[in-house]
């Protein structure tokens, strides 16, 4: 064997050499005709025929030298790495589990069964559903990783990261919110739905504007981090809107949940009119507010010319989706508030809303579709109030005289109790079995405050409009009619607080956008009724039969006994979910009900003290006293540049007195320089 030796290779093909300088700087090709000769001696074709020196290229490696770490090295900074992963998964898996403690217990401010009622397709999740996250889920599916053994080259399994939610907040900390969401806010503002099998994870990557503004709407924080959360969410939905212009119906529900709960101490009338107005066009950029094509043909109304049918603007989808349909009527929704609320017309009243509304109801997709319904079709009763008679701060339309609104009245409240009787106890718990008694009571009470709220819109015109000519035919008929309308908005006021005292006072939370915008034209309206000084109308004998006081006393107990149950959620919620760096000024900052809390004081101060000067006037033996110019209110009228005293004159008699008068009944843009003992 030592003998033997290997055959002989044979000799591996010449190399091409590489080309000269000359040749590579004229990038022109070079080609060597003596492949046998030494590299030094070779000179290519292109060289030798236009006569230069022939210089070849020196060869260099082009490859770095390999670097081998240590093997020690490299198993240590796999350990290190697989120690950190583990102490995250552990930590998840703590918080997780304190959290799915935490969500399972009730709580006094909570309407129990809320989250029962999912959608038919999907199984019923219970009240605080199960925290999902990837860290959870993976800890669940798989025991944890060991950590490699001293020595040991094996390469662990690759591991998702987890990213973290925005705004600062923890996976834990975002399905706490999410569930708060679902019990709180969902079926009061059924017009963006959340399925309840989706987690916050599977919401934050699919609708990431949707999540951030539930995040906003619904997170028991400081009110200081809201505010700082509002501008964050209101900026990256503005990014995704304006500066990318982006067409996503994620963008628009996002929208519709700040305008309708992200009011921290209010949305004033400037920034609430803006989101509203932006909502509104965007749903038109969207196509959603327009009747679908298919539905036209259907009904005969598709004759467009030829050039308008094959123009792209107008191409909106054969069938719209659910969704697409309760976001229309959500944006239709916040629109007609804010139209009533500043006297202005609604622009989206059209037969796609009832189109929308029906089909919504007879789908029967979710359990809220019904509720939906019921809120659509008292809006527009709404809003044809406001069509009618106007309001008390429009004067860009003409006003009927009194008497010629009777027929009108008598229509409207006539289709008002037809849709009430579909809405008591018994009835909304033949349509929502799957509802409990508690919420069934909530939704039974918020419609009818909602009827008592749309009676005194229906007979408060009586404080502003004319009465007949003075040379009517029926002397006494100039007085009846508005006599009798106050009897009615009256008692429809009294009805309104009675109903709003006896509710819980963590029923607050429940409110969306217009509860209470209502409670606050009610007020305003009654300080009108109980102070003026109209023919056939007793107003010492409305203030027997309606305790204004007594009622803001009540109020304001139930908005500061809501504002100490916020509190005490916003340090349960800070507590156990570990929300660093909140000091204790962020948490005594007061929030919306101590501010609605003070404004109704002010009113029951102004109030008792318009009623005592009555009181002195009367007993120096004159007449109603006029309200002096130190008053609080009348100096802040005048220093937020109202109009009434301009234009008082404009709309008939300006025979009443009352807070607000003649201006917009919103009182949240108020300056409270002056408060009350």
């Amino acid at each position: 064997m030592q003998g033997l030796t290997p055959p002989e290779r044979p000799a591996s093909p010449p190399r091409r050499r590489r080309a000269c300088i000359p040749c590579t700087n004229a990038k022109a090709r070079c080609n060597f005709t003596d492949l046998n000769g030494s590299p030094d001696d070779a000179v290519c074709e292109r060289c030798e025929r236009i006569g230069i020196r022939c210089t070849a290229k020196t060869s260099k490696s082009l490859r770095k030298p390999r670097l081998v770490k240590p093997l020690n090295n490299r198993v240590a900074s796999l350990e290190d790495r697989l120690d950190a992963l583990t102490t995250a998964i552990e930590a998840q898996n703590a918080l997780t589990s304190r959290s799915l403690g935490i969500g399972g217990s009730s709580s006094p401010g909570r309407i129990p069964g809320l989250t029962h009622a999912q959608s038919p397709a999907h199984a019923q999740s219970p009240v605080a559903p199960a925290i999902s996250s990837p860290a959870s889920s993976t800890s669940a599916s798989r025991p944890s990783p060991a950590a490699p053994r001293q020595g040991s080259t094996s390469r662990p399994s690759s591991q998702p990261s987890i990213q973290p939610p925005p705004m600062g907040l923890s996976w834990p900390q975002a399905e706490r919110i999410l569930a708060i969401y679902r019990d709180i806010c969902l079926y009061n503002f059924p017009f963006v739905w959340i399925p309840g099998y989706m987690t916050a994870q599977e919401l934050c990557e699919s609708k990431p504007c949707l999540f951030r503004a539930v995040m906003l709407s619904s997170a028991p924080l400081p009110v200081a981090r809201l505010k700082k959360m509002k501008r964050n969410v209101i900026a990256y939905i503005s990014q995704r809107m304006l500066v990318e212009e982006e067409r996503s119906l994620d963008v628009l529900q996002g929208l519709l949940i700040v305008i309708a709960w992200a009011d921290l101490q209010s949305l004033y009338d400037q920034q609430i009119t803006n989101l509203t107005y932006l909502a509104t066009g965007y749903a038109h950029n969207l196509g959603i507010t327009k009747i679908p094509r298919e539905l036209l043909k259907q009904i005969g109304m598709d004759n467009a010319p030829d050039d308008v049918r094959a123009a792209k603007d107008i191409n909106v989808p054969k069938a719209p989706s659910s969704d697409e349909m309760r976001a229309f009527l959500g944006v239709y929704y916040l629109l007609s508030i804010n139209s009533g609320q500043f006297g202005r017309n609604t622009t989206m009243r059209s037969q796609y809303v009832d189109f929308c509304a029906d089909a919504l109801a007879q789908a029967g997709e979710y359990p809220s579709d019904f509720l939906l319904q019921q809120v659509v079709r008292l809006m527009q009763i709404e809003d044809r109030i406001s069509e009618f008679f106007g309001s008390a701060n429009d004067t860009a339309r003409g006003r009927p005289l009194l008497f010629l609104v009777d027929e009108n009245v008598t229509t409207l409240r006539a289709e008002l109790d037809t849709i009430l009787e579909s809405l008591t106890y018994t009835e909304l718990a033949k349509r929502l079995p799957h509802c409990s008694p508690d919420q069934i009571d909530h939704f039974a009470r918020y419609f009818d405050l909602t009827r008592q709220y749309l009676l005194v819109r229906l007979y408060e015109p009586a404080t502003y409009l004319g009465d007949l000519p003075e040379n009517s035919a029926e002397p006494g008929g100039r007085h009846q009619y508005r006599a009798t309308a106050l009897h009615n908005c009256l008692m429809a006021a009294n009805a309104f607080f009675e109903t709003v005292t006896n509710v819980p006072a963590t029923s607050a939370r429940f409110q969306a956008l217009a509860a209470p915008g209502q409670t606050g034209f009610v007020m305003v309206i009654c300080s009108r009724l109980l102070v003026v000084d109209a023919p056939d109308w007793d107003a010492a004998a409305a203030r027997r039969v309606l305790d204004f006081s007594g009622f803001l006393a009540k109020i304001i107990g139930r908005l500061q006994v809501a504002e100490e149950r916020r509190k005490v959620n916003v340090e349960h919620f800070v507590r156990e979910t570990r929300v660093l760096g909140v000091t204790q000024e962020e948490m005594d900052e007061p929030g919306r009900y101590a501010g609605t809390s003070q404004k109704t004081a002010y009113i029951k101060a102004w109030y008792e003290n318009r009623l005592r000067q009555m009181d002195e006037a009367a007993a120096a033996g004159g007449g109603a006293a006029a309200p002096l110019s130190s008053e609080p209110m009348y100096i802040e009228e005048r220093l937020l540049g109202r109009p009434w005293y301009r234009l008082a004159g404009s709309a008939g008699p300006r025979w009443f007195v009352g807070l607000l008068e003649g201006s917009a009944w919103n009182f949240d843009d108020v300056q409270m320089s002056n408060q009350p003992n």
